[in-house]
């Protein structure tokens, strides 16, 4: 609050005192005569509440607006390479165009009604005035009351409604500040997950795991009017095993492995780490243990070398190079004029889809993790770095349990378990060959999908 903003409301409490002590005398002077005021300010005060939910509900929604209006914004700059190939950009101007014009006309509900709030109240207040200075004379020519009680009275009353005026502004401003002050509060009452210091007491830190995986009966339903994204799904995997999850688009795979890191929280059933369910540790001491890489890689603003030692900002140049070499990155890093030390723009811009996917491998190689995800991570790679990085996943696999997605042959045919999935469901699992004469599911799958991954 500026020193400016102090002063207005020190003067407005100020006023408001003297207001008052106004109120105060003229009921000792005629309360007959206070008793008609206050019903009329009663009645101005309903007016005043009026305007104010009015201000309140067109400012929440002005900010809602204006939330959708940036994330508009935010989409198409993102996106700028596709709006320009697809010639799109009239058309991502009228979208902007109609959430501008919605904020516009809610702000312009905002404003007109902060704008006929005081007006119409001093309108009001005015007719207010006269009404009672109707009454007074009335008592002073037909009644024979006390003239000059009556008008210190009637004086009295003036100063104390003078004295309040300054508060249909700070009304007004409250109920503003009240919309954006509910819409704070929504975000702060999302839930928030349990980590460092808010973790719960009793929680308890996960050693590395050494033993089992087990999925029992996890079931998931993002919203009831929605169909299960996840059902009854159940699988035990042991320690340093490979795990292929196939599977059409939308049979749940990727839900499923978001159930290890917590990501998501299944609604029945339960994870086993070493016979430990992970809603019962830390976040911290499960995460830290586990590296995930998808198909859309993240890259930060910085260095090439900070990216891949992201989270872990202390470790040596050595093994940063290490991690580099062991996910295939660290020839086209070295070609770079500045080498580990190349900065990087926005989402890595200047780098090709391998390029990025192999510095996320090597930041998950880099974790040295118990657990290894892979949701299609080799989906931007040719088939020869693919090739490269396969064997390197061999060998990091060694002593690790590793979850893959893929859609090419060659990421799962080599797998422990192939496990097949269909609409949120296990319908088989086993090994390919197991799976190729008792699953049909599977035998369509890589006839169609996984084979057809190899010729890309």
């Amino acid at each position: 609050m500026t020193s400016g903003e102090r002063l207005r409301r020190g003067r407005s409490l100020f006023s408001a005192a003297q207001g008052l002590a106004a109120m105060i005398a003229a009921l000792f002077i005629n309360w007959q005569l206070c008793i008609v005021v206050m019903i009329v300010g009663v009645i101005l005060a309903f007016m005043l509440r009026k305007f104010g939910k009015r201000i309140h509900k067109a400012s929440k929604r002005a900010l809602k607006v204006q939330g959708e209006m940036l994330g508009v914004l935010n989409e198409s700059l993102n996106g700028i390479r596709v709006v320009k190939v697809h010639d799109a950009e009239g058309y991502e101007r009228r979208r902007f165009a109609v959430v501008n014009r919605e904020h516009y006309k809610q702000e312009r509900k905002a404003r007109n009604a902060r704008a006929l709030s005081g007006p119409l109240v001093e309108m009001l207040a005015i007719l207010a005035v006269q009404g009672v200075a109707c009454i007074v004379a009335y008592f002073i020519f037909n009644l024979n009351a006390s003239p000059e009680q009556f008008m210190a009275a009637l004086v009295m009353l003036v100063a104390s409604a003078l004295s309040f005026r300054p508060l249909t502004t700070i009304h007004n401003e409250m109920a503003e500040a009240s919309a954006a002050a509910s819409r704070v509060m929504e975000l702060l009452d999302l839930p928030v997950e349990p980590s460092g210091a808010d973790a719960p007491k009793g929680a308890r830190s996960l050693p590395r795991h050494t033993k089992s995986i087990v999925f029992e009966q996890v079931t998931l339903r993002y919203r009831p009017t929605l169909e299960t994204a996840v059902r009854e799904v159940s699988f035990e995997v042991a320690a340093g095993q490979t795990i292929a999850l196939v599977g059409t688009n939308g049979s749940g795979k990727t839900t499923v492995l978001s159930f290890l890191p917590r990501l998501l929280e299944p609604q029945e059933g339960r994870v086993l780490i070493d016979g430990v369910d992970v809603g019962e540790v830390s976040l911290r001491s499960l995460r830290k243990q586990m590296a995930v890489v998808t198909q859309q890689t993240v890259l930060f603003e910085g260095t090439i070398a900070q990216n891949i030692a992201y989270g872990r900002r202390h470790e040596s140049m050595e093994r940063i190079v290490a991690a580099a070499k062991v996910g295939h990155a660290h020839g086209f890093i070295s070609q770079l004029p500045q080498g580990y030390d190349t900065v990087l723009s926005e989402g890595g811009a200047g780098l090709s889809g391998g390029q990025m996917q192999r510095i996320a491998i090597a930041r998950a190689v880099l974790r040295n993790p118990a657990i290894l995800i892979l949701d299609e991570a080799t989906g931007q790679i040719d088939s020869e770095s693919e090739a490269e990085i396969g064997k390197a996943l061999a060998e990091i696999s060694v002593g690790r349990t590793t979850f893959v997605i893929a859609h090419r042959l060659s990421t799962v045919i080599d797998a422990d378990i192939i496990i097949v999935m269909k609409d949120g469901a296990v319908l088989a699992q086993g090994k390919h060959q197991e799976l190729l004469s008792s699953c049909a599911v599977y035998r369509t799958l890589v006839n169609t999908q996984l084979m057809s991954g190899e010729g890309t």
